[in-house]
């Protein structure tokens, strides 16, 4: 998934389909998306399949919403310039699907088409809950919770410091690996989908489990732009991801929530409303049981650093 990190403010032509709307969630939701399309737009409405996805199903709950036809046709109409990678489609005939798959018979087995594969429809759920623990909890020893400006730059992860040490990395919950990167300085950025409206990502992975490197091309890219991966990979709650032993400068690693369903405070901030990392970030510690979540609670650390502040207040209580 290639996340466009660019500051644009957008005024919309003054007709009846894309004036501006309330303040309300649903018109929020409706110029966010008003953005989105407006750099898409720019980049040729080329888009991943997953972010297809979820706009799809976002213009559908806001027709949910009782949102006027007026906006949902103009949405509707934007929505059909968006242009999904040709080996990669998201809505394929039955006939089509078996012509693909006879047509990648030969590929590798060890990574499979997602043509070969019965497409998975995800399941809504806004609450889900974690029952496994994302490490060793013994090995944390300070969490900074979300938002901060670190170096003027919007950080809407939270930051699991380890302090260098080399620590297994588990799914707290059933979740799907759908997009990452594999970049100079990362190593790996893991991008994972739990439900049709929450995300995880993890960030700064510098040992992924063999077959989530063979996903990977074996050279780093020279950027951290996220790429679409050629088969999926389900994990189950408590499997092994990973290990890591975090950034090479703090020793410490990303870990970041998402709600596609619900808008925080910089959706309304024409600085950092251009990104769903920006302004669908939650708290990631509030999906765990609450035993669990006690155990992180007792890591927060509010204290500033020299390049880095909290923005506010903390997405986490």
């Amino acid at each position: 998934m290639v996340i466009l990190l660019i500051s644009c403010s957008y005024s919309p032509e003054k007709t009846a389909e894309n004036k501006e709307v309330s303040s309300s969630e649903t018109g929020m939701i409706y110029n966010n998306l008003l953005r989105e399309f407006q750099v898409l737009e720019s980049n040729q409405w080329q888009i991943s399949p997953e972010r297809y996805r979820e706009i799809n199903q976002t213009i559908e709950s806001l027709r949910e919403k009782n949102i006027s036809l007026e906006k949902y046709g103009f949405l509707r109409e934007k929505f059909q310039n968006l242009k999904l990678p040709p080996e990669r489609p998201i809505i394929v005939s039955e006939q089509n699907s078996q012509k693909e798959t006879e047509e990648n018979s030969n590929l590798n087995p060890e990574i499979k088409s997602e043509t070969e594969e019965k497409e998975e429809v995800c399941q809504s759920n806004k609450n889900p809950i974690f029952t496994h623990h994302l490490t060793t909890i013994d090995k944390i020893t300070t969490i900074q919770t979300p938002p901060r400006l670190v170096s003027g730059y919007l950080k809407t992860h939270s930051y699991v410091d380890t302090k260098g040490a080399r620590v297994p990395i588990y799914a707290p919950i059933d979740m799907t690996l759908t997009t990452g990167a594999f970049y100079e300085g990362g190593p790996y950025t893991l991008d994972f989908q739990i439900s049709c409206e929450i995300s995880l990502r993890l960030g700064h992975v510098t040992e992924p489990i063999e077959k989530i490197k063979k996903l990977f091309p074996s050279t780093p890219a020279k950027d951290s732009r996220g790429i679409d991966l050629p088969k999926k990979i389900n994990f189950q709650a408590g499997e092994l991801i990973a290990y890591t032993t975090g950034t090479t400068q703090a020793g410490n690693w990303d870990f970041g929530m998402y709600d596609s369903s619900s808008s925080n405070k910089y959706a309304q901030n024409k600085d950092w409303n251009n990104s769903f990392i920006y302004t669908t970030a939650v708290c990631p510690y509030d999906y765990f049981s609450p035993e669990l979540k006690g155990e992180y609670v007792k890591k927060y650390n509010k204290v500033t650093y020299t390049n880095a502040k909290a923005d506010g207040e903390s997405f986490c209580s």
